[in-house]
């Protein structure tokens, strides 16, 4: 999808692409934007295509053009077409951690159940805290999921070997 960027003046998140009617209400005449085919991020204000989105008095206030230019372009996509976000400080973008939500499932539904609830639910916060910025959060919560997906696996493991030696001795018997 094709459409335009912008870049959070609080929080310094990029953030698209979006389509320019898409964009009314979360941007400003003054926030950097940037869509394939402009040569570096400008404020909204100046983009012909986003004018209509401010009402008069905004448009008339920064008609001239601004000399303050952004030289980040957005990366392109990952496969799945969900940008990751910009760290604007460490200018990279950091891998989303594994979530765990499907080992989490398998071992709600197979073996241990308060075990893969937690994980469940840990797994569950990985994907929101990655794509709100929260990149250590992120970690943390995928590292519990791990933690609590392995709780689960051993569980399940003591429980056979206690249900196997259980049948032994009373076959023996």
């Amino acid at each position: 999808m094709e459409g335009f960027y912008y870049i959070d003046k609080v929080s310094h998140q990029q953030y698209g692409p979006f389509s320019s009617e898409s964009l009314r209400g979360k941007i400003q005449p003054d926030t950097p934007v940037w869509k394939t085919g402009m040569g570096d991020w400008a404020e909204a204000q100046n983009v012909s295509e986003l004018g209509y989105l401010f009402d008069a008095n905004h448009s008339q206030s920064g008609s001239q053009a601004s000399d303050h230019q952004f030289a980040y372009q957005p990366p392109l996509p990952p496969q799945g077409g969900q940008y990751a976000p910009f760290n604007q400080n460490q200018m990279e973008v950091r891998p989303k951690p594994d979530n765990w939500l499907v080992l989490s499932i398998l071992a709600t539904l197979f073996c241990c159940i308060p075990f893969g609830i937690v994980g469940i639910i840990n797994a569950s916060k990985v994907d929101g805290l990655y794509y709100n910025g929260d990149y250590d959060g992120a970690a943390r919560a995928s590292d519990s999921a791990k933690k609590w997906v392995i709780a689960a696996a051993i569980s399940f493991l003591v429980i056979v070997i206690f249900y196997f030696l259980f049948f032994m001795a009373m076959g023996s018997l």
